[in-house]
């Protein structure tokens, strides 16, 4: 709806209505809560996406680092591939993290599954870049989500489409490494709060972002006759 908005912005008001909006979605049969082929020693906290600044990783590497100091048992795991893996590593490096965070470098979609069962919390701490470079609507906020994993993300674009704070998630105004760590550490603390947050998640996919059900709208909204080429 983000960029609904803003697309509408860009044309006569009469004109406005013909932009619709269908989101994307999950594919809620592959993507379902499970049991993991391995059992984590300790809490798994799972970020998944590509390696670049807009991601918040190296924040993210922060937060662990603050959590580390706090005495917080946990995992970090960041799965993905990109440019800023070099920057990822030395900060893991400078802060002492090689023990408790893992760059297990990009995964299909069926391996993702099992990373997401895995998982005690995601998050991915979006930003926008100086440059006004920013995500939408990240896919694998809403397949943590479909698993039943509770999530933590920020309000940047379309997220809070999708996540509303302390209903299904926790989403930060922005990112911030203190302020993320303190949310990371209250779920990881709190397991009724993390059921409660993770079946809040997997019903908000449910009712907004099943792949067949979107699909079935835009083959809808194409097959309308203001939709059909004119003779």
């Amino acid at each position: 709806r983000a960029n609904q908005d803003y697309l509408r912005e860009l044309i006569e008001p009469d004109d406005r209505h013909k932009i619709k909006l269908v989101y994307h979605g999950v594919d809620l049969k592959k993507f379902s809560p499970g049991v993991a082929s391995i059992a984590d020693p300790e809490p798994l906290i799972l970020a998944v996406g590509r390696l670049v600044e807009k991601k918040g990783l190296l924040e993210l590497l922060d937060a662990c680092g603050v959590l580390q100091k706090r005495g917080c048992a946990f995992r970090c795991l960041i799965v993905g591939e990109g440019p800023q893996r070099e920057a990822l590593e030395a900060r893991i490096e400078e802060l002492g993290l090689s023990r408790v965070v893992g760059l297990p470098g990009a995964r299909s979609q069926e391996e993702l599954v099992d990373f997401y069962r895995r998982a005690t919390v995601f998050t991915l701490p979006c930003k926008i870049l100086a440059n006004g470079d920013r995500d939408g609507l990240p896919n694998v906020l809403m397949e943590a989500m479909a698993v039943g994993v509770p999530v933590v993300a920020t309000a940047v674009s379309g997220i809070p489409e999708v996540v509303q704070d302390g209903e299904n998630g926790l989403l930060l105004k922005e990112v911030d490494a203190a302020g993320l760590a303190d949310a990371l550490e209250s779920l990881l603390q709190d397991p009724d709060r993390r059921r409660r947050l993770a079946t809040g998640g997997r019903t908000t996919v449910e009712k907004r972002f099943d792949t067949r059900s979107n699909v079935r709208a835009l083959v809808e909204l194409l097959s309308a006759p203001e939709a059909q080429p004119r003779s």
